[in-house]
């Protein structure tokens, strides 16, 4: 059961080294590497399981935040996360934590976002996030996956 977890340890999964090869005049099925949005900041958000699956019952939304880095001009960006205990993993200080690696693309006027999410001090395979960004709202809103488990995530910025 902890298997499908939407939780992650100390490896960055192949999908991730696949957009980091994306050199920017690529499209990929997300569009075009973009560096025209500014990520950086703190968010605070929730994901959720999809129905059906087994850890529905237990945790039907974790709360999280996230601190995101960004170099000005660059499309890939990096992150911490701290996330609810919710049963599963090592915790420390109560608490789950991950890193995250990511990157923006823009296809026609939508930006997306694109991270995955490896957890600290337990293994677990990476989980993939894929979301649409508000620039009005700053919120990012999309899907999570890894074998085993949907679901779906919401995270606003807090703090620039």
């Amino acid at each position: 059961m902890k298997a499908f977890l939407p939780l992650v340890t100390l490896f960055i999964v192949v999908s991730f080294a696949g957009c980091a090869a994306n050199n920017g005049n690529e499209a990929g099925s997300f569009g075009q590497r973009y560096a025209g949005v500014n990520l950086n900041g703190t968010y605070t958000g929730a994901y959720a399981y999809d129905n059906g699956a087994p850890e529905a019952r237990d945790a039907s939304n974790v709360s999280f935040r996230m601190k995101i880095t960004q170099q000005n001009g660059d499309a890939t960006f990096r992150g911490a996360v701290d996330e609810a205990y919710s049963g599963f993993g090592t915790k420390k200080d109560n608490r789950l934590w991950a890193e995250v690696r990511g990157e923006v693309t823009r296809k026609g006027n939508t930006i997306y976002v694109h991270f995955e999410k490896t957890y600290l001090y337990f293994n677990q395979e990476a989980v993939v996030y894929d979301g649409v960004y508000n620039p009005a709202t700053r919120q990012i809103e999309g899907k999570w996956k890894l074998s085993g488990g949907t679901g779906n995530f919401k995270m606003r910025v807090v703090t620039h």
